[in-house]
Parts: structure tokens; sequence; C-alpha cells
């Protein structure tokens, strides 16, 4: 994949997560069995769980 191809995805991938994360700016909770998040705008929340779903292969062994 050449290096323009690879900016221009990564490019238009951050413009994405930022204009959703600005139109999605309600607080909202994450809730797991007993363990409740603190209240977090619903952008925020789908900002991290995309960079953590990133970051997953780094570490999968």
């Amino acid at each position: 994949m050449s290096k323009n191809l690879l900016f221009a995805v990564i490019a238009l991938t951050v413009i994405g997560i930022a204009i959703l994360s600005v139109q999605n700016a309600s607080p909202a909770v994450v809730s797991f069995l007993f363990w409740q998040s603190i209240s977090l705008p619903l952008g925020v929340i789908l900002a991290l769980t995309f960079a953590i779903g990133l970051l997953m292969p780094m570490f999968w062994l």
C-alpha cells in the first residue's frame, strides 16, 4: 500500500471519529455486570473503544 493511500485512510478515519464525537456529545454510562463507569460523552466512549480495538492486535500473541 502506498504511503499516500495509507495517509488518506488514516486521515478519513480520524475525521470520521471527530465528526462522530462532536455529534454524540450527550452523556452516557457504560454498565457491565455490577460495574458502572462515570458519565462520559458518547463520542468519547466511541473513540476510546475504537482506539482500544486498533491497539488490541498489537498485544494479541
